[in-house]
């Protein structure tokens, strides 16, 4: 028989997110725990035994919490495999996760969070902000605690370790990578309920960095496939400078490496966003408009699908 999930040691939106997981009903005592491991020739240590007696056998679709009881060094592509001093602890979409004897969990290829417990806070964290909030803004470079004084925004303690920072007040929340080489720490990643709260973040940047580089998305975009002749029409990115309180922003996005321009456009309450992503060599790759609440992407014929 299980044991109850130690829910005291989180907040109330992480024991929705424990209580919302499937589990199954395997009892993983830290003796058998400590057996399996040593039978399958896996580090042995306190926290990976803990972490399988506690949460082991926990998963939210594809997504999954449990040690993995197979033959170190099975994945000649996977450095943290072939590391051989961590314990594979379940997954995140096609990533691994594992832990290192400190409690630490890691995915590819740095350190995600200080514990377990710091991850769970974290990933409840933002699964109910993405549920909940329609844009998700890219600021780059990542100042964290400067960007989040900007905007008003305080430190959510429970979720914030040595590697990450969450802020959050007004419905939106900053997540901030402290460390340097860690891919995502480029740039910040904002989350805003309106296209107000995005204009204020655009705006809080560039009081912040100067010449920030940042992208704008937002989910359920209408996707609209432009003809030749509708192309040749598409208005060239400098032509909103002559737009009410029309203020420019380099686009840049680290997951998609392309360039671009960004333009805010009109007063408080009559916010627009004009999008343009472009190849290095300037050819058009997709135009986003954000306004009233809905976001219309057009893409060039031959253009990739984009998001």
């Amino acid at each position: 028989m299980r044991l109850p999930l130690p829910l005291h040691l989180f907040s109330p939106r992480a024991q929705q997110l424990l209580l919302s997981a499937e589990r199954d009903d395997i009892a993983r005592d830290r003796e058998s725990v400590a057996r399996r491991l040593a039978e399958c020739h896996r580090p042995l240590f306190a926290a990976a035994i803990n972490f399988e007696h506690l949460y082991g056998g926990l998963s939210w679709g594809e997504d999954t919490l449990g040690i993995y009881y197979d033959e170190p060094m099975r994945d000649e592509n996977d450095p943290l495999d072939l590391d051989g001093t961590m314990v594979p602890i379940g997954s995140e979409g096609v990533c691994g996760l594992f832990m290192n004897e400190a409690g630490e969990v890691i995915t590819q290829p740095n350190v995600k969070s200080a514990s377990i417990e710091k991850y769970i806070e974290q990933r409840a964290l933002l699964s109910a902000a993405e549920a909940h909030r329609a844009y998700r803004v890219k600021v780059r470079p990542a100042t964290g605690d400067a960007l989040a004084a900007s905007l008003g925004l305080t430190v959510v303690s429970e979720a914030t370790d040595a590697y990450q920072a969450y802020f959050a007040s007004g419905g939106v929340l900053l997540r901030h990578y402290r460390q340097p080489e860690v891919y995502e720490a480029r740039a910040d990643l904002v989350l805003a309920p309106s296209l107000e709260h995005v204009a204020a973040i655009l705006e809080s940047a560039a009081h912040v960095v100067g010449s920030p580089r940042v992208s704008v998305h937002r989910a359920g975009a209408t996707v609209v496939r432009l003809s030749a002749d509708e192309e040749s029409s598409i208005p060239p990115t400098g032509s909103w400078s002559a737009a009410p309180d029309a203020v420019r922003f380099e686009y840049g996005d680290e997951d998609d490496h392309h360039d671009g321009t960004v333009w805010l456009i009109g007063a408080r309450g009559s916010r627009r966003i004009e999008q343009y992503q472009t190849t290095a060599e300037g050819r058009l790759l997709s135009w986003t408009t954000y306004e009233d609440g809905k976001a219309t992407l057009r893409l060039p014929s031959g253009a990739p699908a984009s998001s």
